[in-house]
């Protein structure tokens, strides 16, 4: 959870802030907004894959940081702080 809190941290006021894509979206929705909410809404849940545990989640997911560009200790290192 702190990697993730660490890598959200940085992109959260970028999607969130002046100019993002939030901000974007209900520009270019203008009027339709609430019909493409409700659109959204309505749509059919996705698949979602069968959640996964056990002893080796913890180095796959710092595999999946590593590949990402992320140091996972580095993360949580700057959460804790």
């Amino acid at each position: 959870m702190a990697a993730i809190r660490a890598i959200l941290s940085g992109y959260n006021p970028l999607e969130e802030g002046e100019g993002g894509p939030y901000e974007t979206c209900e520009r270019l929705a203008g009027d339709e907004v609430e019909k493409l909410l409700d659109k959204l809404r309505n749509s059919p849940y996705p698949r979602l894959k069968p959640h996964v545990s056990g002893p080796g989640m913890l180095d796959t997911t710092r595999r999946a940081l590593a590949r990402a560009g992320y140091d996972w200790y580095d993360l949580v290192r700057r959460t804790i702080v």
